[in-house]
């Protein structure tokens, strides 16, 4: 590791934007799962891969939203190779990620409060687990959208279906 490797990381911590939530921003949800995903699947139907890369994805209910859609549209999800990879800078945010249990803030969305019953489990202090077949479908990796190592095989984020980045660029005007 880089000398100040740690330092560095808790200065990133520090300063980045960790907020977001279950299925953030309606209308852009609702054109997800009514529009883009259907057409990626239609044409991916016969291979049954799906890639698909969230990035400067916080604390991980985009891309967990995202699997949650695919487990909604495709009856037939488990036989499908899917890849989510869910990247962000802010090691903390990967942590919690990582670990799946949220807050009930995190569900302010209808979507998010009417499908919470089906994939999340209650967990102690009035937070909900999410269900271990869908934490499956993401992988968390720390990736610092500011370095050229992307598009890269080292880092998975080649061949993507959708690259989804709304908690980056709904920080720019």
């Amino acid at each position: 590791p880089q000398a100040g490797a740690m330092e560095m990381d808790l200065l990133i911590n520090s300063v980045t934007v960790s907020e977001t939530h279950f299925f953030r921003d309606e209308a852009q949800m609702d054109a997800v799962f009514k529009q883009v995903l259907p057409q990626i699947i239609t044409r991916k139907r016969i291979l049954r891969t799906l890639r698909i890369w969230s990035a400067g994805c916080a604390s991980g209910e985009e891309p967990y939203s995202i699997a949650i859609m695919l487990r909604e549209l495709l009856p037939d999800v488990d036989q499908w190779s899917i890849t989510i990879l869910a990247t962000d800078i802010n090691t903390g945010s990967l942590e919690r990620a990582r670990q799946g249990i949220y807050g009930s803030w995190a569900f302010r969305e209808e979507r998010a409060k009417t499908l919470r019953p089906r994939y999340f489990t209650p967990a102690p202090n009035n937070r909900f687990a999410l269900l271990p077949e869908v934490k499956r479908m993401v992988t968390f990796s720390k990736l610092n959208l500011a370095e050229p190592c992307y598009p890269a095989y080292e880092t998975n984020t080649m061949m993507m279906d959708l690259i989804i980045c709304r908690n980056v660029t709904i920080y720019f005007n």
